[in-house]
Formats: C-alpha cells, structure tokens, sequence
C-alpha cells in the first residue's frame, strides 16, 4: 500500500509541473500577442489554454490509470507465492518460493509449504540464516517442508525467498501449493484459499512435456523464469510515469526556447 502512495504522488507532481509550466507558457503568448497590437491575441491564448486543460485531463487519467495498474500489481505479488507460474509434465524443474512479511509490527519466523501430490521435491537450497526441516509419508516422500528463522525472521518491509528442486509428474495437471506462514506473535496466516480469496494458494499450471527424454533440460529455463517474474511492477511503473513527466517538461521547454 506505502508503494501505491508514492506512485500516486509521484503522479500528481508531474501532473501540476506540468500545468505550471503549460499555463505560464500560453498566458506569455497571449499577452506577447496584445501587445504586439495581434488582433484576437487573448482570445487565441485562452483557445490554447482550454485546448491543452482537455488533453491534459485525458493525458493525466490515462496516466494515473496506468500508475494505479503497476501499484495494484505490486500490491497483488505481495502474496506469498511459489513460481515459475508454468512447468512441463515429466520435467525437473527448480522452484522459488516467495514469502513476504506484511503484519504491521511482528516478524516472519517460520513457513511451511504443502508439497503437491504431483511433484516429488528432492534438493534445498540452504539459506543464511534459516534452517530447513522436511516431513515425509510411509514411501518416503516429501510431502511438506517447513523454513524456520535462526533470529528474530523478516519484518514488514522485507521477504525471503528458499529455493528447491523437484520432479513433476507425467501425469500433472497442475499444481496447488498451500503455504502457512507464522508470525513473531503467534499469529498464522493460511496461503490455501482460491484465486480470489484474499489468501490464495500459489498454482502452477503444467502444459504436456516432451515425447522423449527425462526433462532434466526444463530446470534452467525454470530457474530463469522465477528471475524474471520477481522484478518489481511498481518500480517499472514509477520509472515510466518519471520518463512521461521528464520527456513532457523536455517538450514545454523546446516550446518556449523556439518561441522567445
């Protein structure tokens, strides 16, 4: 939510910069106008002044619209989530869970993930800091893992992220991760809901692998995927709002440059 109130100030600076500057620029042409003795020269600033507050107005929803899209999103990867979002049947894949802090005043100490009937996970990677444990049924498998903090665990402002490699199924259709994540004051929190509950479980779709071979290839691809899905929307948003307002400011200043 802290990131969706900079974007919107972020948003509403280059909005009034930007009227600042397109107001005191027409009002100077006008009155450059009548005094140069131009018939209509009033009339012709005030035209362009109205003309500009339009396109601004349309300018700056669109603007806004896109800024509060990137906020949401950013807001929405708060979940704690495992990815990539899409593996292939028969293949290893290397998955990344992502376990945000979000109650205000206590810590992160402990998740505990449910490992999915169709996967069979098998490697860890170790995590300074956190230690994890397994539990397995009668046949040996995995069937959930448990990362618990060494200190105090993550706060508000921070998240974890625990790595760890597994085997889908050949006969996957997808796979429902339910996560329980459990806070300094004892508070849990279940990530086991549907897709729009305001907890949902991670889902990872799984599509048909290979006629042939034994999927170890699909892991590298898996492991780049979870890279790229982990960067940040709002800051992409922020960065673009920043660049319209910086090219728009460009623009008015050219204007003015020509016009003197």
């Amino acid at each position: 939510m802290c990131g969706l109130y900079v974007t919107a100030e972020v948003f509403s600076y280059a909005v009034c910069l930007g009227l600042r500057r397109f107001f005191s620029y027409a009002a100077a042409m006008a009155l450059w106008s009548h005094a140069r003795g131009r018939r209509g020269g009033v009339q012709w600033g005030l035209s362009i002044v109205m003309k500009g507050w339009f396109a601004l107005k349309k300018f700056g929803a669109l603007l806004f619209a896109a800024t509060l899209a990137f906020g949401y999103a950013g807001m929405a990867s708060a979940h704690v989530r495992v990815e990539p979002a899409e593996v292939a049947q028969n293949a290893y894949q290397v998955f990344t869970i992502r376990v945000p802090s979000e109650n205000e005043g206590v810590n992160t100490t402990q998740v505990k993930l449910d490992v999915p009937a169709g996967v069979e996970v098998s490697r860890f990677e170790p995590y300074p800091g956190w230690t994890s444990t397994t539990e397995k049924d009668a046949d040996g498998k995995v069937v959930s893992v448990t990362w618990k903090a060494d200190g105090q665990g993550i706060n508000e402002t921070e998240f974890v992220q625990f790595l760890f490699q597994g085997h889908v199924a050949e006969d996957a259709k997808e796979l429902v991760w339910k996560a329980h994540q459990t806070y300094s004051d004892g508070a849990v929190v279940d990530w086991s809901g549907a897709p729009d509950a305001d907890t949902p479980a991670s889902v990872t779709a799984v599509v048909a692998g290979a006629a042939d071979g034994d999927g170890h290839g699909q892991a590298g691809a898996a492991s780049a995927d979870a890279s790229d899905s982990d960067r940040d929307p709002l800051t992409l948003g922020l960065a673009i709002a920043g660049l319209v307002a910086g090219l728009a400011a460009l623009a008015t200043a050219l204007l003015r440059k020509k016009s003197r």
